[in-house]
């Protein structure tokens, strides 16, 4: 199976974050991305009533994106909080006030500490599960098996690129800056994120299991589709409380 891969377009000191108030600094590394088109309403049941499905030309997505979770640390503590751990994560695209973002439906990760952490600051939807991630040369396999879902998949990034234009769907689907989720209080909080910009190569991959997709309870209208990042550093700011109108 061909599928797409999104590498660094250039080093993150080539670029500059927007400020220096975040509050948290992530590395990712070894990305992968695997998007199933879904129907619009269907999907809405799944999003608070305040968020509204982001659509890309008519169509509604759910991605599922694996990662190993290389780097944690603070503003001002450059010693990370944790050792990488891989962690699977569902997601689909909303907007807020005319800014879209990422809602996750859900978060799964082979640790304790990190995700205890990101849950505290950022509201997320973080489950332990048991994760195996490995890599033989240029070959990667995922393995993750929570309560509930499993999600399996192998991938070998090959050389083509594609262009990085704003306008495509590889694109549009990977380049955000902001997520939203529901608090303790089931109040929106907005929170913004930065990383350096990707670009796309193709990729062979094999998806073995997408149990993690399939207990959502929606039909896929085309896909899955694929897509991959080598590595990324990605920085958040503190959440702020907003209302979408």
């Amino acid at each position: 199976m061909k599928i797409l891969i999104l590498g660094l377009l250039l080093s993150t000191s080539a670029f500059a974050i927007p400020d220096n108030n975040w509050i948290m600094r992530q590395v990712w590394s070894e990305l992968s991305f695997t998007h199933y088109e879904v129907d619009e309403n269907e999907l809405q049941k799944l999003v608070p009533r305040e968020l509204k499905i982001d659509k890309y030309q008519g169509r509604a997505f759910v991605g599922i994106v694996t990662l190993e979770m290389t780097k944690g640390n603070l503003n001002g503590i450059p010693l990370s909080l944790y050792n990488p751990f891989p962690q699977v994560n569902v997601r689909t695209y909303v907007t807020c006030n005319g800014n879209r973002g990422i809602y996750f439906l859900n978060i799964d990760a082979d640790h304790f500490l990190g995700p205890a952490v990101a849950k505290t600051i950022f509201a997320l939807p973080y489950h332990k599960a048991d994760i195996q991630w490995k890599k033989n040369k240029d070959e990667i396999y995922v393995l993750s098996e929570a309560k509930d879902r499993r999600f399996e998949i192998s991938y070998r990034p090959l050389k083509e690129t594609i262009p990085n234009e704003e306008t495509r769907l590889e694109i549009w689907l990977t380049d955000i800056y902001r997520s939203y989720q529901l608090d303790r209080s089931k109040k929106v909080q907005e929170s913004k994120l930065w990383h350096s910009p990707f670009v796309v190569q193709e990729v062979d991959a094999k998806l073995l299991n997408d149990e993690a997709f399939q207990v959502l309870g929606l039909n896929s209208i085309e896909g899955p589709s694929f897509h991959y990042v080598k590595k990324t550093e990605t920085f958040f700011w503190k959440n702020k409380e907003v209302k979408c109108n």
